[in-house]
């Protein structure tokens, strides 16, 4: 019994000392791989509409968009650790993101045509609805809930030409009310703003994200809000001019995207590390 009770507490020694000791590429930030299935749905007066496209992880920049399969103006890409606020503000020294076990992942949509609207038709008081699903890792991951956020951008020849133009052509909405390194995003000359209206908003109730897992490592992911949270921050009624997007009063941005930071889920990388070294000790004993 006492034999029995040693042994285990040596492995358990065994496996918390090879945890510790894991070579980078095990404790790496997850990966997505292959691609995901992002739809966009909305209603018209002629009911509802639904655009959908696979899309891999390599996207960068607006280069790397690809059209919704039948959208008239709804291009997207994914991005890994390269796109969005979180990866920007990382450059710029702040550590508000640890590579070496977190994740960015963005969900990028643009227009293909500037001036159009994105979505013709759209009725009043309609959702827009963002589906990607099968977005799987190399390994189970978690969700940080208090990174996930929304960033809306307009475009600045069409902000400045309004009667009184946006300052801030940036705009975020966050779901949690205790967004992670707040302190680093609205540090001086960084990415939130209070001038000279606020350009962001915690605890959006407008915005639901909600993730749901097919597998250990699969997330889905729906995004739903009103279409007129896409009015800027700074919106008051001004007078868009003929020719520009605002179907529904006020000025369609171009570009928004939603990002979040995954880990890997804390139990696989604990069984990752004990995996690892069984497999090194078996190697050893053959080598003996």
């Amino acid at each position: 019994m006492l034999y029995a009770i040693n042994r285990k507490l040596a492995m358990y020694l065994v496996a918390v000392t090879c945890a510790i000791q894991l070579s980078p590429s095990v404790q790496a930030g997850p990966m997505p791989v292959g691609s995901s299935t992002t739809t966009v749905s909305y209603t018209t007066t002629a009911g509802e509409q639904a655009y959908s496209a696979p899309i891999n992880y390599a996207g960068q920049s607006l280069s790397d968009a690809v059209s919704l399969v039948g959208a008239p103006n709804i291009w997207s890409f994914n991005s890994v650790n390269s796109f969005g606020r979180r990866p920007f503000l990382a450059t710029g020294g702040a550590p508000v993101l640890d590579t070496e076990n977190e994740t960015a992942v963005a969900h990028a949509f643009f227009k293909g045509f500037n001036d159009d609207d994105y979505f013709p038709g759209i009725a009043e008081g309609s959702d827009v609805t963002l589906n990607i699903n099968n977005i799987a890792f190399d390994q189970p991951v978690s969700v940080d809930n208090s990174t996930v956020m929304l960033h809306i951008l307009w475009r600045p020849v069409q902000a400045d030409s309004l009667d009184s133009p946006y300052s801030n052509l940036h705009n975020h909405h966050i779901p949690s009310a205790g967004f992670r390194d707040l302190a680093e995003f609205t540090a001086p000359g960084r990415i939130f703003f209070d001038d000279p209206t606020q350009n962001y908003i915690l605890s959006d109730q407008a915005l639901s994200v909600t993730f749901t897992n097919n597998g250990p490592n699969i997330l889905n992911l729906e995004v739903a809000f009103p279409y007129a949270l896409l009015q800027n921050l700074e919106e008051n009624g001004q007078t868009v001019p003929d020719g520009l997007p605002a179907p529904q009063g006020f000025l369609e941005p171009f570009h928004f995207h939603v990002e979040y930071v995954v880990t890997p889920e804390p139990a696989t990388l604990a069984l990752l590390g004990i995996g690892a070294c069984v497999c090194s000790m078996r190697g050893n004993r053959r080598r003996s």
